[in-house]
């Protein structure tokens, strides 16, 4: 049985349509959509079925508020990614 992947413009399990991806060896960050909001999780990269530590950045309808979550939440990604890559260093 294929385990579940997060993938770009696919789904996370709870729905949220996944924008971006990033897979180290051991955890991931995964940037979604979801219910007038974007949203940054870790992942175990073995279990990619489970996030957990959300960051939420809420918009209302106005194309500016959606802007300004996008731009906040892909501001988090990044670093979230740089704080990963600097763990999984460790590992080695």
């Amino acid at each position: 049985m294929k385990q579940f992947q997060l993938e770009v413009n696919g789904l996370c399990n709870n729905g949220a349509r996944v924008i971006a991806v990033y897979k180290e060896l051991h955890e991931g960050v995964v940037l979604a959509r979801w219910n007038w909001q974007y949203v940054t999780w870790s992942f175990a990269t073995k279990d990619q079925a489970s996030t957990t530590a959300g960051h939420y950045y809420r918009y209302d309808e106005s194309e500016a508020s959606e802007q300004e979550a996008f731009k906040e939440a892909y501001t988090d990604f990044l670093d979230r990614i740089k704080r990963l890559h600097g763990e999984e260093a460790k590992h080695y």
